[in-house]
């Protein structure tokens, strides 16, 4: 089995950090959107994907929403009947963060809402994202 590795599109967060780190912290989202050049990078990798016949079983995600959505451009490309599956293991380690707070990301009722599409394990639970003790007293659930 091979395993490859696509780090989500730009996100609306990178955008501000490269404006300046103020910027950065003052606007920040926990859970940002992808910003407009996404897509087409999403639309290189799922093409490069498909024309050089590169197989896929299966696409995997973490539950954040910037993943699920570069996950769901590039699969569109490589072949709609793939399978797709978020899983909670991928999740960015301690959760996202804004400022000293951790957040869980989606629940799993707004993944399905969003991206209907994407296979979800059973019964998501936040206790299967690895955070350390110190983060999970800094830990909110919106």
């Amino acid at each position: 089995m091979r395993f490859i590795a696509i780090r989500h599109g730009k996100t609306e967060n990178n955008d501000l950090q490269e404006k300046s780190y103020e910027d950065y912290i003052k606007n920040r989202s926990k859970d940002p959107e992808l910003c407009k050049g996404a897509k087409e990078q999403c639309e290189i990798v799922g093409n490069f994907l498909k024309n050089n016949n590169i197989h896929i079983d299966k696409f995997l995600c973490s539950c954040q929403k910037r993943a699920f959505k570069t996950l769901t451009f590039i699969a569109d490309i490589y072949n709609k009947e793939t399978p797709r599956e978020c899983n909670p293991i991928l999740h960015e380690y301690g959760g996202i963060f804004m400022g000293d707070k951790g957040f869980p990301g989606m629940t799993e009722k707004e993944m399905k809402e969003i991206f209907p599409e994407v296979k979800l394990p059973e019964g998501i639970d936040l206790s299967m994202i690895k955070i350390t003790k110190k983060q999970k007293k800094n830990l909110e659930i919106d």
